[in-house]
């Protein structure tokens, strides 16, 4: 696996940011090993929910989970933690605006390509991984 660790600073957006490190570095397959910093807007959709919970306010980030690839495809899962220590978290969407930093370090994982094609069951883009591939 190969790693790439960067730092995002105040005013990036998160969600966005990934996809532009995964277009610079050519990722076909990625993934958040780890993510810690601050927000100070959080945009999400919380499970179940079909419209999105925005609200801006400091927020600490907890953790940040996904996968994703340099097409802009991915499924990223956050959670922030807010000045009285109260909890949220459910799927990342874009406009997630960092407050002070965000570090964050991504693993690539070689020989492999993530994809995102919808599923007739669920209805969702879901994940397609395609293995043993060229590089």
């Amino acid at each position: 696996m190969e790693i790439v660790c960067v730092r995002l600073t105040s005013g990036a957006k998160l969600r966005e940011s990934i996809y532009e490190i995964a277009q610079e570095h050519d990722i076909e397959a990625g993934i958040i090993l780890t993510c810690l910093g601050s927000l100070q807007a959080v945009n999400i959709r919380l499970a179940g929910a079909m419209a999105a919970l925005s609200t801006q306010a400091n927020f600490e980030i907890i953790s940040l989970t996904g996968t994703f690839n340099n097409c802009s495809q991915g499924h990223f899962h956050i959670s922030v933690s807010d000045k009285e220590g109260n909890c949220l978290g459910g799927h990342l969407l874009d406009d997630n605006i960092v407050a002070t930093t965000a570090e964050i370090v991504l693993g690539i994982l070689p020989k492999k390509q993530f994809l995102r094609e919808k599923d007739p069951e669920t209805g969702y883009l879901e994940l397609i991984i395609k293995n043993d591939l060229l590089r």
